[in-house]
């Protein structure tokens, strides 16, 4: 079960405010699976809810309940979580065939997200996989988790600024993507209370 609160500003959540705002509540909820069936392909929603539609001055808000596979992977007594849920890339974007054309951002993006994993009763955070910096000329990203009394807090936070390069930077663009990848697809353990683990990065 994942409980989500994300947040739009700016350009985003106009856009979102013209689809949603003059729409019926069930192609809201058309509109919802959409967007979630491009980030959770086959999350079932429970419960959403849209905050502040209709005041455009303020961030646009929604907070949800659903259910998702493919986050949690058991080994032996050993749980590993994922640090991302929604703002994931599961493979490289960047084709190896040589490229014509430019690469352009023509909206900038900032996206960030907090995923807190709390573990079922009796088990307790591992040792945290280690923080995962990438750049390239087009975009940045940082990754990062931390234990906490609960569980575990894992940060992400993927920019690029609005510009246009030209193709010769495909090998640095593609790296640096090989390198979200590799943080998108990081999980954390959780073991048995009682097993002595545990570590704080």
């Amino acid at each position: 079960e994942v409980e989500i609160e994300a947040e739009f500003v700016g350009e985003d959540a106009i856009e979102l405010r013209k689809e949603l705002v003059p729409a019926s509540e069930s192609a809201r909820d058309e509109f919802l699976k959409k967007w979630l069936g491009e980030r959770r392909p086959g999350a079932l929603v429970r419960t959403r809810t849209f905050h502040d539609l209709d005041a455009a001055e303020k961030p646009l808000r929604m907070t949800l309940v659903l259910e998702t596979g493919g986050l949690v992977t058991r080994a032996d007594d050993m749980l590993l979580v994922r640090g991302c849920v929604l703002t994931c890339e599961d493979s490289n974007p960047i084709s190896r065939g040589q490229r014509q054309h430019s690469f352009y951002v023509d909206r900038g993006w900032n996206e960030e997200e907090t995923v807190i994993v709390h573990p079922p009763e009796g088990m307790q955070a591992g040792d945290m996989p280690g923080a995962i910096a990438a750049k390239s000329e087009v975009a940045t990203l940082t990754f990062s988790c931390f234990s906490q009394e609960d569980g575990a807090r894992c940060s992400r936070q993927f920019v690029a600024r609005r510009s246009r390069w030209p193709a010769s930077v495909q090998e640095n663009v593609r790296k640096m993507f090989d390198k979200v990848v590799e943080a998108d697809r990081t999980a954390v353990p959780f073991l048995p209370a009682d097993s002595g683990a545990g570590g704080r990065n």
